[in-house]
This record gives structure tokens, sequence and C-alpha cells, in this order.
């Protein structure tokens, strides 16, 4: 059954990344259809310039077939003429550089890179749809909006990182190799209609940033960090990793996710008190929870069935329950603060051998009954035990069997000389109480 499950789910992951790789394919092919035009005579070398008379020798190109770079200490730059670029876009440590425009370019072909642009306030490109390589910006500390007004619907990637934009109004793709959003403070809202992504990294960008990807269908990995909110509702796969981690968002719902190929990491958030993924059946790699102090408990994953690495839980948690699960290939290593939570179900997956890896623990606050041992015996009242046993809730009674019953059940529990103890103890309280 297991197996069945995994081949189906790798046949959707596989047709889902054909599909990916056909929708970019298809957008690359579109966009070289529409470079149709000839280069005019004059028009097809690179030009790298550092003054705007450099810009404006360039104006009757209506098409230019080569890479335009802006470097030095120009105050603005002003491209003319220029409908479509065959070539990149690159301006890079123009430290003076406050404006840059284009109002007649349509088309960048290649990659679109600005970098280490200090005093860059103003980005107008009003006609611009098409970018047939990347956007690469980074550390434009001064640029705050963008005045893309055609909106760029086709690029291959975008890695925006170090900036003052509050969004990314302009931008808006159907399919991305590569989103990377990373040290903008600024932008508090990311709503985008993306359907297929290889990597997206959203980290570190306004505290209170709102994710949101409603049209997602299918991604390789994902990485947020540092967000408020998450929308992923028509997520159906991640062919590769899944981490969220050091946000503040209160809750992750993943409804209609089936399957992730590699890790499932959610940690270090500190609001977090619901995860819930009910569709996911397998985790290709390791499956880690910790260090979520708000989440009480882990009871989300209803279908998960199979977890091809680790497993990692620790947290102050009162459950942590995976009640499909029957194949983990790793270890396990479940640890809990709270004095509620049960290895139960843990030690009959150990005994059924669900569990393959060499490294099986579950801990978790000695019980009220192994508190009163500790009292007794001036011992700490806050060590943890760690037994492939199920641990026995003892208790007291006025009755010498059910003192006897009592220390048989500690001894499954702590060992022979634990019995003793035990048994000791609940003698001498039922002849007290």
């Amino acid at each position: 059954m297991i197996s069945k499950v995994l081949v189906a789910s790798l046949a959707v992951s596989g047709a889902l990344a054909a599909s990916s790789t056909s929708s970019t394919s298809a957008s690359k092919t579109s966009s070289s259809a529409t470079s149709s035009a000839a280069v005019p005579s004059g028009c097809s070398m690179d030009v790298t310039a550092t003054s705007q008379a450099d810009l404006d020798k360039i104006a009757g190109c209506s098409v230019f077939g080569g890479d335009i770079t802006i470097e030095g200490n120009l105050g603005t730059a002003f491209i003319n003429g220029v409908k479509e670029l065959r070539g990149g876009l690159k301006v890079n440590n123009a430290t003076l550089l406050t404006s840059l425009s284009a109002p007649s370019l349509t088309e960048i072909k290649d990659d679109f890179e600005l970098s280490q642009l200090t005093t860059l306030s103003t980005l107008s490109f009003p006609l611009l749809t098409t970018i047939g390589g990347a956007i690469r910006w980074t550390t434009l500390p001064a640029l705050g909006n963008l005045q893309f007004n055609a909106v760029v619907d086709s690029v291959s990637s975008i890695l925006i990182s170090d900036t003052a934009l509050e969004s990314l109004d302009g931008i808006n793709v159907d399919s991305l190799d590569e989103l990377n959003i990373n040290n903008n403070k600024y932008i508090e809202s990311l709503d985008m209609s993306i359907k297929h992504v290889n990597a997206l990294d959203i980290s570190f960008n306004s505290k209170g940033l709102e994710v949101s990807f409603p049209d997602l269908i299918w991604a390789k990995n994902i990485t947020l960090q540092s967000v408020s909110s998450v929308d992923f509702s028509s997520l159906i796969t991640v062919n590769d990793s899944a981490g969220f981690k050091n946000s503040s968002f209160s809750s992750l719902d993943f409804k209609n996710v089936t399957s992730i190929g590699g890790t499932l990491a959610i940690n270090y958030n500190d609001a977090l008190d619901e995860v819930s993924f009910p569709n996911l059946g397998s985790i290709g790699g390791g499956f880690q929870i910790f260090n979520n102090t708000k989440l009480q408990k882990i009871n989300g994953f209803n279908k998960l069935k199979s977890v091809g690495g680790a497993i990692e839980f620790d947290g102050n948690f009162t459950e942590a329950d995976l009640p499909s699960l029957n194949l983990v290939k790793g270890g396990v290593d479940v640890e809990s603060e709270s004095t509620q939570f049960n290895c139960s179900s843990w030690n009959k997956a150990h005994k059924d051998g669900d569990i393959q890896g060499d490294k099986y623990v579950c801990s978790a606050p000695a019980s009220q009954t192994s508190v009163l041992i500790s009292v007794t015996s001036k011992a700490s009242s806050t060590s943890k035990t760690s037994t492939s046993d199920e641990t026995a809730a003892a208790t007291s009674s006025n009755t010498g069997a059910a003192a006897s019953s009592a220390a048989k059940n500690s001894a499954s529990n702590y060992g022979v000389e634990g019995a003793v103890v035990f048994g000791a103890v609940v003698a001498l309280a039922a002849q007290l109480f």
C-alpha cells in the first residue's frame, strides 16, 4: 500500500514538474517569437555608458542587439528610443545614480541587473513586460517603489535583496525558476499569481510580511523566514524541501499538499499554535518540529504514512500523534517538556518495527507518581525518562494489592530497583491516607 502511495505521489510530482518546465519553455519561446524585428545598422554592439551622451548615441536604435552597461558617475540615466533590447541591462556601482528610466522599452531579452546603487530612488520602465533572463537587484537602499505600469509578466528568475521597496507591484508572473526576496525591510505584502517555481525563498523582510501565493500548485523548494501569515491554498506538491522558520504566524495550513520529497522543517516560530497538513501522505526526507513555544499539539498530519528520513520533535507539546504512520526510515527523537505527554504510540511504533533507524528516543518529564518518588528520595523532580516501554500511571490505594500492582507496573518502566522504591512509597501512602 505504501509503495502505491509513493508511486502515485511521484507520478503527480513528475507531471507537475513537466507542466512547470513546459510553461517556462513556452514562455521563453513566446518571448523569442516577439523578437523578430531586424537590428538596425550600427545597433549590434555592446555599449558601456559612463555619461548621458553615451546613451544618446543609441537613441536611434529601436532594436538594440547588444548589452547596455551603465557605470561611472551619472546622476540620471535616460535610455531613449530603444524598444527592444536583445542583450541585457546592467547597472553596477553607479553610486551617484538617482534615476534610471527607459520610457519606450518593452523587452529585455537577457538579464536585468542592478547592484550597489545606493542613491537610486526612481526606476521607471512604464512599457516593460518581458524579461527573457533574470531580475537581479541587490543593495538598492533608496529604491522605494517601481514605476512598471505595464506589469512585467515574463521573467525566468527574480532575486531582490536589500532594497527599500514597499511592494513588488508591477511584477506578476506565472512561472519562475527562482524567486528569492530577502532583506527588504519595508515589504509588508507579497501577493503573486505564480503557479510553478523551482526555488522559493522569502526571508527576513518586514517582520509583518504577509505572503500569499494562492495559485501556486508546485514548487521544488520552499523557504519562508520572518513572515507573519502564509497562504498557499492551492499547493499540492513540494518536490524537495519545505522550511518554515523564525516567523510570527500563528498557524500553518497546507490543506492540499499531498507529498514533500525532501525535508519538512517547522522551527523557531514563537507564535505558532496550529499546524495542519491534513492530506500529506509522504515526506521523502526528515521531519522536524522544534522550538515552537506555543505549539501544544502536533496532530495535523492524520494521513502521513511514511517519512524517508529521521523524525525530530522537541517542545512543550502535549500531543504528537501521527495515526497513519507505518514507516520511518530514519531514527526518531521525540522530546516534550509537558507532563501530559505520553510516549505510548511511539513506543508501539518502535516495537512494531515501523521505525527502521538506529536511534529511538521518546521522553517527557516524570509523571506525577514519579515526581512523588523523586521528592521522597530528595532527587530532582525535573528529570526526564527515556524508554521504549510505556510509562505507567500508577494510582495510590489503601490496599496492599494495589501497592503490589503498582510496583509491578513500575518494574516494567523503571527497572527492579525503581520498583522497590516505588512500591514502598505507595504502601506508605496507603497507610498514611
